[in-house]
């Protein structure tokens, strides 16, 4: 499983918006094990997620269908197969797939929530998911607010805390399911009381802002790639994931704002650069202050640099040097994730055999990479070489991490040829492709069968023109 998002659609009518975030079901290969041993810490989110689905039922006088009983069933026992159909079963109910819904809402953030922690847990070592879970929620305050972005960001997590229900230790939202109202509900159902959730008049009210907004910059031709506004029967339309996130990026700043009083923290899955200004590196996350920053201060990144230096060094060894080329990167990867069990390699044999583990730790490392291009580029010229420098070694890190992922890759790539580095560039896309993405990780996402289309159309473009400097 990739991102999330994975399925989504944005569509305005009569003025109203909905935008749907689900996580794509799996099905099993016939030769798995009908049942599997549960682990502990999914086991209690299980039962937790059960015992909220019946409660929300009583509070809102909906009785909980027999296939949600089910579905809770196959996932205490650990029933993968009979859990993933279930859940795709129940998805077609709620009406996002089909007309006529059979599923009350009312309970879809609970199975949804469960199901995207099971999937999480299925496909990941143990040993790793618990490590990148617990490096997260031991960063972060008791009483914070925690935006997950990623499936792992969000789902390991929850499931690792005390009570993701309760909001212990902390309260865990994503940012990417903010703009469907039914998800603002169920958070509403659970959190109400306790911290600000935007309400579906805040939701109307900042759709209309991102609008108006899209209608001028569309009249200037400012339109962002993937970003589609256009006039059908005499309404505006929106379309394309920059406008999904764009919507959830408003409703992500409308509750710090009104939360002055939490500390939050996010981990991205897709860049929110309005927040950069008052975020700062926090281990794989970042923290998100309530005031703006005119700069960023050295000793932040700093010790930035020093945690992901030890970060990569026990996952993937001394792999990535202070002042290496891209050229010993590409060379580097290929050798050894194509070849796991090369004698040299130097870090942990779990993750570099995990199938799940290392694109988030790449990904994370590729949002602070993408933080420091953006300051580089709105700091004090006495600080721009210093920070862009920093992230070319972010960049380096997290290519390194993981060389299948071709956002990070694609991420790197624009930053590589903004610079006027194309040869650096042709050569950490052929060296990707080469490695076949495709093959390597479930290409599963919006987001990463677009990364991936934007490396094979540079590909052909560099390769057309020799990889002369642009």
């Amino acid at each position: 499983m990739g991102y999330a998002l994975k399925r989504i659609s944005f569509c305005i009518w009569a003025g109203l918006f909905c935008l749907f975030n689900a996580s794509a079901a799996e099905t099993s290969s016939s030769s798995e094990k009908a049942s599997s041993p549960l682990d502990p810490d999914f086991k209690r989110f299980t039962a937790e997620k059960r015992a909220l689905a019946k409660r929300l039922g009583e509070k809102h006088g909906d009785a909980v269908p027999q296939t949600v009983w089910g579905f809770f069933d196959a996932a205490q026992q650990g029933d993968w197969e009979t859990t993933s159909n279930l859940f795709c079963t129940i998805e077609a109910g709620t009406g996002r797939r089909v007309r006529n819904p059979w599923m009350r809402l009312t309970f879809w953030g609970a199975i949804h929530e469960t199901f995207g922690a099971y999937e999480q847990f299925h496909s990941w070592n143990a040993q790793m998911l618990h490590r990148f879970g617990d490096s997260i929620i031991q960063k972060i305050p008791a009483g914070s607010i925690y935006f997950g972005g990623t499936d792992a960001g969000r789902f390991v997590v929850s499931a690792l805390s005390v009570s993701h229900t309760e909001g212990r230790p902390f309260f865990t939202v994503t940012q990417n399911g903010l703009a469907d109202n039914s998800y603002l509900d169920y958070l509403r159902d659970i959190y109400g009381g306790k911290i600000y959730v935007p309400t579906a008049d805040d939701s109307q009210r900042l759709f209309q802002d991102y609008l108006a907004d899209a209608q001028k910059r569309q009249e200037k031709n400012q339109l962002k790639e993937d970003e589609h506004v256009e006039v059908v029967s005499n309404r505006v339309q929106v379309s394309g994931l920059v406008a999904v996130m764009a919507v959830n990026e408003l409703l992500c700043k409308c509750i710090i704002e009104k939360n002055p009083s939490r500390e939050i923290y996010l981990e991205e899955s897709y860049s929110l650069e309005s927040l950069y200004a008052q975020s700062v590196p926090h281990g794989l996350i970042f923290k998100v202050k309530h005031e703006k920053m005119k700069e960023l201060p050295g000793q932040i990144v700093a010790a930035d640099h020093r945690f992901w230096t030890d970060e990569c060094r026990s996952l993937i060894g001394n792999a990535v040097k202070e002042r290496g080329s891209v050229g010993e990167l590409c060379a580097w990867t290929e050798r050894v994730f194509m070849h796991p069990n090369a004698d040299r390699f130097e870090g942990s044999r779990a993750y570099l055999k995990d199938k799940q583990a290392p694109q988030y730790w790449s990904q994370c490392r590729s949002a602070i990479a993408g933080y420091y291009e953006w300051w580089s580029k709105n700091s004090e010229k006495s600080q721009r070489t210093n920070l862009n420098e920093e992230a070319d070694f972010a960049f380096r890190q997290s290519v390194a991490l993981f060389p299948f992922n071709p956002s990070v890759a694609w991420r790197y790539t624009q930053f590589l040829m903004k610079n006027q580095r194309t040869n650096d560039a042709k050569v950490l896309i052929d060296a990707t492709l080469r490695m076949e993405p495709e093959k390597r990780m479930d290409i599963d996402s919006d987001q990463l069968k677009g990364a991936l289309k934007k490396l094979q159309d540079a590909a052909k473009r560099l390769s057309a023109d020799g990889g002369k400097k642009a």
